[in-house]
């Protein structure tokens, strides 16, 4: 490999490592997203919820909350709560939000596209 070729190469790696560490640190979830789900979504998450059986909609407050957290990552929300937060909900009820606000969640699985 010629002198050059590294050169380019070695740019590379350092521009690929730069963009994929920077996608890495803009995808985590925030405190404030965290609050605003607490806030929206407590009816869906306190115990006394549970056996109901009605899921949050997909166009809920609760839901447009759980949106705004890149990949609807409810893990990363889960991670910032203190205990206190924790012990006011149900995690596991929290960790399904983003299947109960995914819109193909809703949807008849005759209108989800077919996977080939």
């Amino acid at each position: 490999m010629s002198t050059g070729a590294k050169a380019v190469a070695v740019l590379l790696v350092v521009v690929c490592a730069f963009v994929c560490n920077h996608q890495a640190a803009d995808a985590a979830c925030t405190l404030e997203q965290k609050k605003e789900i607490l806030s929206n979504c407590m009816l869906y998450l306190e115990a006394p919820w549970l056996g109901r059986g009605v899921p949050p909609w997909y166009t809920t407050r609760c839901c447009v909350s759980v949106k705004k957290v890149p990949g609807m990552d409810m893990q990363c929300i889960l991670n910032l709560c203190t205990e206190a937060d924790k012990k006011a909900i149900v995690e596991q009820s929290l960790l399904k939000l983003k299947g109960h606000c995914s819109i193909w969640h809703t949807l008849p699985a005759a209108g989800r596209p077919h996977s080939h």
